[in-house]
């Protein structure tokens, strides 16, 4: 089975609010506590810029890998339980969730812990 991927999108508009701090240190720490071994991987990421002059559509991006879609579905459960509510705690924003199946690529260093 392949992995799968999933990109949570914060929307980049000028009324939006994101509270990184609350983020990390509660957010991300309840999925952590929430999926226990089911997720192998995440990383928050601060969208600075796209190739163009254009604003990017997005200001934080968080990319999350499980080792296959059943256990993406499994803690879909506990998003929608548990995560979703916590979201006014630190953005006033839904985000868009992406699932991505893998197709090609080169691994490198991605997974590697900042």
């Amino acid at each position: 089975m392949a992995p799968i991927t999933v990109a949570v999108a914060y929307p980049n508009v000028p009324d939006a609010t994101f509270d990184h701090d609350y983020y990390i240190k509660t957010h991300m720490d309840m999925l952590e506590k929430a999926f226990g071994n089911k997720i192998l991987g995440w990383r928050a990421l601060r969208i600075t810029q796209t190739i163009t002059a254009d604003p990017p559509p997005y200001s934080v991006m968080t990319l999350m890998e499980f080792p296959d879609r059943k256990t993406w579905e499994e803690c879909l459960a506990l998003i929608r339980k548990d995560l979703i509510p916590d979201i006014r705690f630190y953005s006033n924003k839904t985000p868009v969730f992406l699932v991505a199946e893998p197709f090609g690529g080169l691994v490198g260093s991605f997974g590697r812990a900042l």
